[in-house]
């Protein structure tokens, strides 16, 4: 659990190091002005450059938002709680180890699909959205790219 907690927070520290920018989406406007958000927006073509080619098609864009300010923590854990209680969202994992909690969270009858990892610890607190028409299938690759990543 750890190491996958250590992986999701790394893509999500190399995408913001990447772009180094700030981006908004209606999806965050919620939570965008809130003190101690950041939000971003990854479109297709970003995606592509970090994904092979054949998986890349399948994803349209990535939402990634980092809490740090602890009032938005709370609220944003308790919408991560109330979707994982929709009955359109299939909780594909859920745990937590020594202060870690990570949430996947899958809606493939939406159109877009949805995938929503949630990844938590004392400090840090990462959401990541992928939207596009995907399988349980696609998202087992990608976190087995992931994965790899992490090996190297």
């Amino acid at each position: 659990m750890r190491r996958f907690t250590k992986q999701i927070l790394l893509v999500a520290v190399l995408l913001f190091a990447a772009l180094g920018a700030n981006a908004q989406n209606k999806v965050f406007d919620k939570y965008a002005d809130m003190k101690g958000v950041e939000c971003l927006t990854v479109g297709k073509s970003m995606i592509a450059d970090a994904l092979d080619a054949k998986l890349a098609k399948r994803f349209d864009k990535m939402f990634v938002m980092n809490i740090t300010g602890k009032d938005a923590k709370k609220k944003i854990a308790a919408d991560i709680k109330k979707l994982s209680k929709d009955k359109n969202y299939e909780v594909l994992m859920s745990g937590s180890e020594g202060g870690s909690k990570m949430d996947l969270l899958f809606n493939g009858k939406g159109n877009p699909s949805e995938f929503i990892i949630s990844v938590s610890d004392e400090k840090d607190y990462v959401v990541m959205v992928f939207l596009g028409d995907f399988t349980e299938d696609d998202l087992e690759s990608l976190l087995n790219l992931v994965d790899d990543f992490d090996d190297e």
